[in-house]
């Protein structure tokens, strides 16, 4: 099976009468895919395999995969798996990048006025904020003095992404959540630790917007694009970023500078997010489905994909100087895959989520103290681990 999409290309037109194969294609309904579909007729010419390609939203393509694809046999030769349900399908996939940018109003730090009024108070340079202290420093400052509504935008939406945020925060201040253990997954979280990183979001939740305990990604993002006065910092997924910095959609594109989370006590850290592209076992396309995974996953199509506003997960697409100074978000993105943590994987892994979220939001909020959230989350995740049998 040859790796590279050329070598494939000549592979295939030395072999006279070789027998046409389709493979089927399951994927989420989003840009990406969408964009991708545009090149797939030049594939089919150049090696003789057709591409059937079904987009579904993410619940649909849950369903479709669940009755669609066992150890025995399959509708699909590739299937696209979102991070929540890798566990759940893995034993049914062949062995085989999404992560937090920051972002920070660039309109506001090289303001002279609000720079020379930080620098008076604080004693450094407004800017990019590098850690969770200056977050604070620069988010209150501007937040006292009318300049923002929101020092911070925190997410408290949907539980997998709550469950991220609070993975940032313990990885930030040297602490894992779960790791595998003998075979299985075993909750090693260091609670003083995770007190620390609670307390710190919550510090950051006293200079976030009105209604921030409930914020999720379409909020955040008219808090931030739909405000001149809005937020000054927070995460961003990469897909998203597009919306950001479309002036039809945005006041404040070309207004906005990335880089790599903001660091804690223990490091720098940019939490993972992962679409996975699998081929099932049962397929018996294996080798075409490889192919086109190879070809897509090529330089030429992840620069093509770069101009086309999606972002591939190659360095060098990403650090590609030709889109140094038109996409200035790429190269945060290859400098966060630095700092990549994983957020756990297990089958049981939705009711942690629930569970951290719950704790989670009661914690940073005030409505719980953050050591009995926190022991609240290692105990009712350790019930789940138990009755599950690890």
């Amino acid at each position: 099976m040859k790796k590279a999409y050329i070598a494939l290309v000549l592979a295939l037109a030395v072999v006279a009468g070789a027998a046409a194969q389709t493979i089927n294609v399951l994927f989420w309904d989003d840009a990406y895919p969408r964009t991708l579909m545009e090149r797939i007729p030049e594939f089919e010419k150049a090696t003789g395999i057709k591409v059937n390609f079904e987009i579904l939203q993410p619940p649909q393509v849950f369903t479709k995969t669940s009755v669609s694809v066992t150890k025995d046999r399959t509708d699909y030769d590739l299937v696209c798996v979102d991070e929540g349900n890798i566990p759940l399908f893995a034993s049914l996939m062949l062995p085989y990048g999404n992560l937090y940018v920051w972002m920070t109003r660039k309109d506001i730090v090289e303001n002279p006025k609000h720079k020379a009024g930080f620098k008076a108070q604080y004693g450094y340079e407004l800017g990019v904020p590098q850690t969770f202290q200056q977050m604070i420093d620069m988010g209150t400052y501007l937040q006292k003095n009318g300049v923002v509504s929101g020092g911070f935008g925190p997410f408290n939406g949907g539980p997998a992404g709550v469950f991220g945020e609070a993975i940032f925060m313990y990885e930030s201040y040297g602490t894992k959540f779960i790791e595998w253990k003998g075979g299985k997954p075993v909750v090693v979280l260091d609670k003083a630790k995770a007190i620390q990183g609670m307390e710190t979001y919550k510090t950051l939740m006293g200079i976030s917007p009105k209604g921030a305990e409930t914020m999720a990604h379409v909020e955040r993002q008219a808090a931030f694009c739909a405000d001149p006065k809005g937020v000054f910092t927070q995460f961003i997924w990469p897909a998203q970023i597009a919306s950001y910095e479309d002036p039809n959609k945005s006041l404040v594109a070309g207004n906005i500078l990335y880089s790599a989370p903001p660091a804690g006590p223990a490091g720098r850290f940019a939490v993972r997010g992962t679409w996975a592209v699998n081929i099932p076992t049962s397929s018996k396309n294996k080798d075409a489905a490889a192919e086109f995974v190879y070809w897509w996953a090529s330089k030429e199509i992840a620069s093509w994909l770069v101009e086309k506003n999606t972002v591939p997960a190659r360095i060098d697409a990403l650090t590609d100087p030709k889109f140094a100074k038109s996409k200035p978000w790429l190269a945060a993105i290859a400098d966060s895959m630095k700092y990549a943590a994983e957020r756990p994987r297990f089958k049981e892994v939705a009711q942690v989520h629930d569970i951290v979220k719950k704790y989670w939001i009661m914690g940073i909020t005030g409505q719980m103290p953050t050591d009995q959230a926190t022991q609240k989350i290692i105990d009712e995740t350790n019930d789940v681990l138990k009755k599950a049998g690890y």
